[in-house]
């Protein structure tokens, strides 16, 4: 297991490798701050083997656009490669999805 603080400890990942997966968990806000931790974590976990890669982003408070483009770019390339990568998210609407 592989934990990155971030800035005042608001901001970490983990990385815990197991027999069949590793997962990824990220706390806090991923911002121009606390990106580069972020994709290094995501890169290293997709490059460590072609095991699948869970990535876990209920406790992330907030992500940003670039790193949504990031996750998006990464989960192709790791597709290509034949990895299967499935991501744990905790969405809140204020309505259904569909209304305005």
């Amino acid at each position: 297991m592989r934990m990155v603080p971030g800035p005042a400890d608001e901001f970490c990942t983990t990385i815990t490798r197991l027999p069949q997966k590793s997962l990824v968990a990220v706390h806090g806000v991923v911002d121009t701050g606390t990106s580069a931790d972020f994709r290094e974590a995501i890169s290293d976990s997709l490059n460590f083997s072609s095991l699948p890669v869970t990535i876990d982003l209920r406790d992330a408070e907030f992500v940003d656009a670039d790193s949504v483009h990031f996750l998006a770019d990464e989960w192709h390339r790791a597709a290509n490669r034949g990895i299967r990568v499935e991501m744990m998210l905790n969405v809140r609407l204020d309505r259904p999805v569909g209304q305005r």
